[in-house]
């Protein structure tokens, strides 16, 4: 049977002492017999106990007991509770009920440095209107490039949560495509430090609108239109989704659309929508 209540605290305080024991024979107690010098050892000793110790209390950050998690991903919404050792209330609470979010935003972002991968940071938001704060933000790390984390990564739970999530859009919007309606996919603005940063793109999207027969991009002073059998090109690519009508020239800008997949509310869906309309050309 697995071990379970709170984890022992006394384990990385007995690495702690563990460690300075260690470097305080080394270095104060086996070095000044080595190498024999004019120095007190003493002035040796006191430096060893004072690195010893910065040394043990430096192994607590990977030591320490993480905060204690709990998930839930059901039918009509999820939970994600971070708590914290004792008897007090959770250092952290979100829980959400679908029926009361209109759209979710996505985004995973690759860092490198010196053309050297670094790791991945993911950030899912979901929010009942999308000029407000989300009601459920799941974010985090991992470097595990283009493969997924370990099955016990929050980044699971954050897929888990947008696949329940497009499945209740799906069942609210239908699972076909309205015949002369269309659906509506907000779109955010890029923020100032990710342009700053190079980690998106300036975006003039305000909402992109899909029906059986054509993708409707609507602009701040404008609607422009691309029938889906004059789309020439849809490619998706490093998280870039770009829309090339078929008689777009290479040098000009009339018939491109691009937009990041970060700035594209409730993508999932989107693609899934899209793919039935293309299926239908």
């Amino acid at each position: 049977m697995a071990k379970s209540g709170p984890p022992s605290f006394l384990t990385p305080w007995l690495i702690v002492v563990g460690i300075w024991i260690a470097v305080y024979v080394a270095l104060g107690e086996v070095m000044p017999v080595v190498i024999q010098g004019k120095g007190d050892p003493m002035v040796i000793r006191y430096l060893a106990i004072g690195f010893g110790l910065c040394c043990g209390l430096f192994s607590l950050i990977y030591t320490w007991p993480a905060q204690p998690r709990c998930t839930f991903v059901g039918t009509h919404g999820a939970a994600y509770l971070l708590g914290k050792w004792g008897w007090g209330p959770p250092a952290e609470s979100q829980i959400i009920v679908f029926r009361e979010i209109t759209v979710l935003f996505a985004q995973s972002t690759h860092h490198y440095k010196n053309l050297m991968y670094q790791e991945t940071t993911f950030c899912f938001d979901w929010h009942s209107h999308q000029s407000q704060k989300p009601v459920l933000r799941i974010s985090g790390e991992h470097s595990y490039h283009n493969d997924l984390p370990g099955p016990e990564h929050l980044y699971h739970f954050a897929l888990r949560v947008e696949d329940a999530w497009t499945q209740e859009l799906v069942t609210r919007l239908g699972a076909g495509l309205p015949g002369n309606q269309m659906l509506a996919f907000p779109c955010q603005k890029s923020a100032f430090t990710d342009q700053l940063f190079g980690l998106a793109s300036p975006n003039d999207i305000r909402e992109i609108r899909l029906s059986r027969h054509e993708l409707q991009f609507v602009y701040d002073d404008r609607v422009e239109s691309l029938p889906l059998r004059d789309l020439g090109s849809f490619q998706a690519n490093r998280g870039v989704l770009k829309f090339h009508q078929d008689d777009a020239s290479w040098f000009g800008r009339k018939g491109k659309f691009r937009i990041d997949y970060q700035h594209l509310g409730n993508a999932q869906a989107f693609f899934y929508y899209l793919a039935l309309a293309l299926s239908g050309q």
